[in-house]
Formats: structure tokens, C-alpha cells, sequence
């Protein structure tokens, strides 16, 4: 049955820095077998245009802040643009005609690591209200790019066209909502006496690898 990604190009996963947790990271080096070095990039960033970003001691970048991102790398299909790193692509053979100049009538794009994808792509576009009980999914609009490519979604969302079945879309909303929390947290535990950037992602996977701990009984 048709949908409303059947024509995706992914231009989310092109336009957008593609900012993730350390959760995302570690799992996708888990189920795929790839280092983090691979895939993993930390971005140095503006901390006025990003919250809770990442300090580290190292000279030269004490007066940073940097961000955990998906590596961009070079697009097969548009020459000279950006794309995530599992991001596949390949020219359509059929152009669909009522796309009419979209780069999604030319141009497929489908997520490598579909079912280890980070969480924020899970959810885009939605989000949960002030509650945390509500969804809202909002039409991407698109911003001033250098290509087409960047355009996103040809055509409007509706909370019918995100998700078949709701609950999955909130519980994977509560779920990233929790991990972006958790990361926020250890990343304040990081910044209080921050060590060099080659050590981050191993202090990272030692939280992450002892935050369920056995305790008093619940009653």
C-alpha cells in the first residue's frame, strides 16, 4: 500500500545535523559491527544554538563545545552535497511525474540501518507536549539550502500518515525523551572536570554499560 514515504528522498538525512546520544551511537556500533570512529563525529558547535554541549581539556579545544553527530559524507547521487553516513541512494529509473520538480520524483534515499536507527529519526517529526502524554507531528518545513537536495517532505504530515499505530509512535517518543535526558545528565557529570576527547565515548559507554543496578526491593 502507497505511503507517504514512498517518494522519500531523505532530505532530513541530508539537510540536518544529525545529533545523537550516546545511546544511539553504542547500539548502532553494537548491532552493525562498525567502531564509533567510523561513523561518530563531534561536532564543535555554538552553545546558543545547542544545549547541553560537550567540554573537553584538550588544548586548543578548552574554549569549544562540541555535539555528538552522524558523519556526513559525500552524496553519490548529488555531487558536491552532504548525507548521512548510512543514508542509500540510487536515481529512480521511472520518474514519478506528480512530483514534478521534487528531487523525490528523481532520487531514492532509505535509511542502511533502518532498525538501528538513532532515535531522533524514529520520531521526526513529532514531539510530546509540556505533559509528555500527548503527540504532536509537524509538516518539516524547508530552509534556505544551497541544493535541492536539502528540500524535505514534498507534501504535508498528518498524525494518520506518521504512524499506524500511535502507542508505538509515543512509547519511542517517551523512550528517546528518557535517553535524551539521560545523556544530558551524563554529559553535566562529563563537563564537571571534562577530560581529553579521545576518552569521551569510553567514560560514555562505561555509564551507559552500569546504569541498571540491582537495589532494595520495590514495594
Amino acid at each position: 500500500m502507497a505511503t507517504i514515504c514512498d517518494t522519500c528522498h531523505a532530505g532530513c538525512c541530508r539537510a540536518f545535523i544529525l545529533q545523537i546520544t550516546a545511546y544511539d551511537a553504542l547500539l548502532i556500533s553494537r548491532d552493525i559491527g562498525l567502531p564509533l570512529s567510523e561513523f561518530v563525529t563531534i561536532l564543535s558547535v555554538s552553545p546558543e544554538q545547542f544545549p547541553n554541549t560537550i567540554a573537553f581539556s584538550d588544548t586548543g579545544l578548552q574554549d569549544q563545545r562540541f555535539v555528538l553527530t552522524l558523519k556526513k559524507v559525500e552524496s553519490t547521487v548529488a555531487p558536491s552535497t552532504k548525507k548521512c553516513y548510512f543514508l542509500q541512494e540510487w536515481q529512480r529509473i521511472q520518474v514519478i511525474e506528480h512530483r514534478g520538480s521534487h528531487p523525490g520524483a528523481r532520487t531514492i534515499g532509505r535509511c542502511g540501518i533502518y532498525g538501528s536507527r538513532p532515535l531522533m529519526c524514529q520520531v521526526y517529526p513529532s514531539s510530546l507536549d509540556g505533559t509528555g502524554t500527548i503527540g504532536y507531528v509537524v509538516s518539516p518545513t524547508n530552509k534556505e539550502a544551497s541544493h535541492e537536495i536539502y528540500s524535505v517532505c514534498p507534501e504535508p504530515w498528518s498524525a494518520a500518515s506518521f504512524a499506524k499505530e500511535p502507542a508505538a509512535a509515543l512509547h519511542s517518543l517517551s523512550l528517546y525523551g528518557y535517553e535524551k535526558n539521560f545523556f544530558d545528565h551524563a554529559i553535566a557529570e562529563w563537563n564537571r572536570n571534562p577530560g581529553p576527547i579521545s576518552e569521551f565515548m569510553a567514560y560514555m559507554s562505561n555509564i551507559y554499560e552500569n546504569r541498571l543496578r540491582l537495589g532494595a526491593s520495590v514495594t
